[in-house]
């Protein structure tokens, strides 16, 4: 089953059912019909700018979104890597602690 919007024909081969509180539910659709919108596309927009994919009205992807999420997973990864580098540094200070003792150790041989 396929739906045109603006022009661009989109291929819907999954289906959602939820179960939510009736007067909600006349809340909403009372809602979308004002704002000539359909449930369906009102609930794909949704779900697209949950998981990153926000798509504009012509199809085109919004890179400010995008660049978003990319600078959030950046700073994870920063984060990630000064916790490995402070944790290498005290490996390292403890090397450098026994270093002495090794060294006569080995003279001694």
């Amino acid at each position: 089953m396929s739906e045109k919007s603006n022009g661009v024909a989109r291929k819907r081969n999954a289906q959602l059912s939820i179960r939510i509180n009736d007067s909600l539910y006349e809340e909403y659709k009372s809602l979308l019909d004002r704002e000539g919108i359909s449930m369906t596309s009102d609930i794909e927009s949704y779900i697209s700018q949950r998981i990153g994919r926000t798509l504009k009205a012509d199809n085109v992807i919004d890179f400010t979104e995008v660049l978003k999420q990319q600078q959030q997973e950046i700073e994870v990864l920063k984060k990630q890597q000064q916790q490995e580098i402070e944790e290498l540094r005290a490996m390292l200070g403890e090397l450098k602690a026994d270093w002495p003792q090794k060294t006569s150790n080995s003279k001694a041989s």
